[in-house]
């Protein structure tokens, strides 16, 4: 049986279009995920790794 081609930007412009709500958490996430990636380009240019970054943040996790 042969795949069939999806176009899923047009499957999700559809179900957002259809739900506001959905639309607008969507959105939210798309900012996230730009702060993200503009914290990950930061981390890497400074030669951080994640522990390191966590560390100096005050964000790391105990083990166990």
């Amino acid at each position: 049986m042969p795949f069939e081609k999806v176009d899923m930007s047009a499957v999700i412009e559809n179900a957002l279009g259809a739900d506001e709500q959905l639309r607008d958490m969507w959105d939210g996430s798309r900012m996230e995920y730009a702060v993200l990636r503009r914290l990950i380009k930061i981390r890497k240019e400074k030669g951080l790794s994640q522990s390191e970054l966590a560390e100096k943040s005050g964000n790391r996790l105990s083990p166990g």
